[in-house]
């Protein structure tokens, strides 16, 4: 089976609870990675961490979970904390700084033989914003597509790490159009979309590079779409929602280990495997809510399959 790639932020995400607030380690591209990894792939992580208590903890967890950690750069710089908190179940974060460790990985600690035997690459949009990393995200691109790599885009936007919604907005722009597999929520689309309808949009990308657009609408559920089809399905209900921290990269990592599992050509998929893919996913993310934390919180695959059957 081919492995997965992903690049971009490591961090620790401090989860509220009864006493205070508990570290988890996290970051949208870690999460995708652990979601993979626990389903049994090979994945690696290319990101810079703080030379630093919290760096630590994340090389540690690493480990602990398997995932390569051979590409993790440690800096000077401070590893970035991220504070969660809710308001009837939507989330807000607060970030310790704007001059995160994550941003001092570059171009150079890329590897071309990393890209053999892998089946995707995969990137969010918060390492997008400038710097080494932006170079480094437009190099591993370059890779990718050289050596026939797919890439996977999940937006998975926080503004406040910006502080600039055109910037965000054109960054987004120009590397969406770059990525075979886009992954956007109900909330992303409205915010780069806004009064448009999601059939036009979607559309507009398939006609020029995506192949795959998974379009998730949290509680009210996601679709799977291609050129060929469309599919919508329900989220799976959950009795009791105690953290969705990390639930929509386990959705798109549990997806991606399909694909890879399968060796999926997507030029080539049918509405039946894009259906089974979609109902596996949603039940993963639906399971994950049910803990705290993000990579954490992900059930095992035999999980899944036993819920999907009762279900």
């Amino acid at each position: 089976m081919k492995k997965l790639i992903a690049i971009g932020e490591a961090l620790i995400d401090f989860i509220p609870n009864v006493k205070g607030y508990e570290p988890k380690v996290g970051g949208a591209p870690l999460n995708v990675l652990g979601a993979f990894r626990k389903l049994g792939g090979n994945v690696l992580l290319y990101s810079a961490v703080g030379n630093d208590l919290f760096g630590q903890m994340i090389i540690n967890y690493l480990i602990k979970n398997k995932i390569d950690y051979k590409r993790i750069k440690k800096v000077q710089e401070k590893t970035l904390l991220s504070f969660v908190t809710y308001n009837n179940n939507d989330r807000e974060f607060y970030f310790s700084n704007l001059n995160p460790s994550y941003k001092y990985f570059n171009e150079f600690d890329l590897y071309e033989e990393d890209f053999l035997n892998t089946y995707a690459i995969h990137f969010c949009s918060v390492a997008l914003k400038d710097g080494d990393m932006l170079l480094a995200h437009k190099k591993m691109i370059e890779i990718a597509k050289k050596y026939n790599v797919y890439i996977s885009f999940d937006l998975n936007i926080r503004r406040q790490l910006y502080n600039d919604d055109n910037l965000l907005r054109n960054r987004i722009e120009e590397f969406i159009n770059e990525a075979d597999i886009i992954k956007i929520s109900d909330d992303e689309f409205n915010f780069l979309y806004p009064n448009e309808n999601f059939n036009t949009i979607f559309n507009n990308l398939l006609n020029k590079n995506a192949k795959l657009i998974l379009y998730t609408l949290g509680s009210k559920g996601s679709y799977a779409i291609n050129k060929e089809n469309l599919i919508y399905l329900d989220a799976y209900k959950i009795n009791k929602i105690v953290d969705t921290t990390g639930a929509g990269d386990g959705f798109i990592g549990s997806f991606l280990y399909q694909l890879a599992k399968n060796n999926i050509d997507l030029n080539k998929i049918d509405k039946l495997t894009l259906t089974n893919f979609l109902k596996f996913s949603n039940m993963f993310s639906g399971l994950s809510i049910r803990k705290k934390g993000a990579i954490a919180s992900y059930p095992s695959k035999k999980e899944v399959l036993s819920n999907l059957i009762n279900n």
